[in-house]
């Protein structure tokens, strides 16, 4: 798994758990066995979330991935590749953030290690 979402590996193999689960299939079921239309699914994502405890929908959960995956260091075209997104324009935004984070804050590894982003730099005077 590549650095940048190696803290997401739960995730990841949660996330192919479950499509394995669906492989071959074109029906989403419910909890119940009920077929539910495409549209539901997000209902049904959005149910989960909440309760497991998160307040977001299955567009919220897929833009904090995203978000996630970019402040990890990833690219847009890997935070496309997990995310599904279809273009890099609509993944740009979350990389521009958190390039736009880390030239503020420093790396994780940065704060870690007593650092910022400005030290070492030299000021003409």
């Amino acid at each position: 798994m590549p650095d940048f979402a190696a803290h997401l590996g739960a995730d990841r193999d949660m996330m192919h758990e479950a499509l394995r689960a669906l492989t071959g299939q074109m029906t989403f079921l419910d909890a119940k066995g009920r077929a539910r239309s495409e549209k539901a699914l997000g209902t049904m994502i959005r149910e989960a979330a909440i309760a497991a405890g998160f307040k977001k929908s299955a567009h919220g959960l897929r833009k904090s991935l995203a978000a996630e995956l970019a402040d990890g260091g990833a690219t847009a075209h890997q935070i496309a590749a997990w995310t599904g997104h279809e273009t890099l324009k609509e993944v740009d935004h979350y990389t521009k953030s958190a390039d736009r984070r880390r030239a503020v804050l420093g790396t994780e590894h940065d704060r870690n290690s007593g650092k910022h982003p400005g030290q070492g730099w030299k000021t003409s005077k």
